[in-house]
């Protein structure tokens, strides 16, 4: 006969493993047991987003101790990576702006497929409508201008 066996990962480290035993008892003519092993390994995307601040050429770093002028526009680049063993099935990233700042516009990287991008009340949600594969990165850009 065939079982359909579901399992629950816990949350654990994309790559850890976890050993299942499978035990099967018949009865049909005296007691026969049997039972076998198997490795579960867990395969997870493992998703990290880095965000930085550029002047408006979007290529001069804005470093900790650099000043920026009120009316200055600037951009931020947010970048998404998966680094781990499986899509990432939904990417979506949720950025507030500071109230030092106002949005001005934002832009994907022109990448296939291309971001969603919506800002309201001062948050900019970005959504990549694809999974992200593994070893793969997006990124997106947002205009803002400083009060």
């Amino acid at each position: 006969a065939d079982v359909t066996v579901v399992y629950t990962v816990a949350d654990v480290a994309a790559g850890s493993t976890e050993q299942m035993t499978f035990s099967v008892t018949s009865q049909s003519n005296g007691t026969i047991t049997a039972s076998a092993t198997h490795d579960v390994t867990v395969i997870r995307p493992d998703i990290t987003i880095t965000k930085q601040a550029y002047r408006s050429d979007q290529t001069t770093v804005i470093g900790a101790s650099d000043r920026v002028a009120p009316g200055e526009a600037i951009w931020y680049r947010i970048v998404v990576a998966n680094a781990g063993t499986a899509d990432a099935a939904t990417v979506e990233v949720t950025d507030a702006i500071p109230a030092q700042l106002t949005y001005v516009s934002s832009t994907g990287d022109g990448g296939s497929p291309a971001w969603t991008i919506v800002e309201s009340s001062g948050t900019v949600t970005a959504t990549l409508p694809d999974p992200l594969a593994p070893g793969a990165s997006r990124s997106f850009w947002i205009s803002v201008t400083v009060n």
